[in-house]
């Protein structure tokens, strides 16, 4: 997620939030198949 402060129209802020628990779990093999989108 991406948060952005602006002030008189122009970005003063901009901070990058991660959830690294996906990625984690993919890494140990754990089933992830119901925290990822249904394909289309």
């Amino acid at each position: 997620m991406g948060a952005f402060v602006v002030r008189d129209g122009r970005i003063i802020r901009w901070t990058d939030y991660w959830d690294l628990t996906l990625p984690a779990k993919m890494m140990t093999g754990e089933d992830v198949s119901d925290l990822l989108p249904a394909a289309r």
